[in-house]
């Protein structure tokens, strides 16, 4: 006769894993609406970023601190031939990132530019740009250039904006 046997850990120490943290549990957001934060009877901004608040308690250090005075540029997304409407793909609960025409108002600091684009759903990454279900990537088929104030940049999605900035990416067929 055989025996097999074996141990479900669960039964064994029922007790949770203490690791000396007691971090909170991570939020789940659409829009920066949803992160507010009450420390000390006053409410706290709070970033949300690939649909998680980046602060989720009044313990945490906030990396993205709301500034009253935002930075300022302008940005123009196109893809084969049409410029993206990028203020109607905006969500209004957003307020850390605000987009008029193809004016940008950044009101914290340390954003790249995309982090900027996630707020309109658009993806930067790599050499890809993502739009909707429609990828746009440099290679055979055409080339996504970004333009910074007249000049050719290899940065994309990893160049922080500075103020007064001129923006133009662009996807063009070959």
């Amino acid at each position: 006769m055989i025996v097999l046997g074996f141990v479900i850990p669960g039964f064994i120490n029922s007790s949770p894993i203490q690791s000396g943290l007691n971090l909170p549990e991570p939020r789940l957001c659409q829009s920066d609406a949803d992160c507010y934060l009450s420390c000390d009877d006053s409410p706290v901004s709070v970033l949300c970023s690939n649909n998680l608040c980046l602060q989720n308690s009044c313990e945490e250090q906030s990396y993205y601190l709301y500034n009253l005075n935002p930075l300022t540029f302008s940005l123009a997304v196109e893809a084969e031939g049409t410029v993206l409407d990028l203020a109607s793909r905006a969500n209004t609960n957003d307020y850390f990132i605000q987009f008029s025409g193809m004016q940008v108002k950044v009101f914290t600091d340390g954003l790249f530019l995309n982090h900027i684009l996630e707020k309109v759903n658009l993806k930067l990454a790599g050499a890809c740009l993502s739009v909707d279900n429609t990828q746009y990537c440099n290679g055979d088929q055409g080339q996504l250039k970004l333009t910074i104030n007249g000049e050719d940049s290899a940065q994309l999605g990893d160049y922080l904006p500075k103020e007064g900035d001129k923006l133009e990416l662009k996807y063009r067929p070959s």
